[in-house]
């Protein structure tokens, strides 16, 4: 399930204005730091080498957003989870200059 474009509280991809005016996009690189800092373990690395929170696990501690160095976990207090980037791809297809693709390593 994608929602709306426009509700950019629900995306994994956050984009802002630094004060020289450049863009910053925080963007989860996959790192795994998340996992280790998730005492409830319920983020757990895929066989593709993307990580997922199984939300049936998580506690709602929130370590894991006040935790990221990059910004890239997030929590919406409307519907109560936690996300980050999953690489569904979603953003590859959303992006009206192509500018984004997603690569393997």
């Amino acid at each position: 399930m994608f929602f709306k474009k426009e509700d950019k509280m629900r995306s994994a991809i956050r984009v802002s204005e630094r004060l020289n005016g450049s863009k910053r996009v925080d963007i989860c690189d996959q790192c795994g730091d998340c996992a280790v800092m998730c005492a409830a373990m319920a983020i757990k690395k895929t066989p593709n080498g993307v990580w997922m929170i199984d939300k049936r696990k998580c506690v709602g501690c929130l370590i894991c957003v006040a935790e990221c160095v990059k910004d890239c976990m997030h929590y919406n207090n409307e519907e109560r989870y936690v996300f980050k980037c999953i690489a569904c791809g979603q953003c590859v297809k959303e992006c009206p200059t192509g500018a984004l693709e997603l690569v393997e390593e």
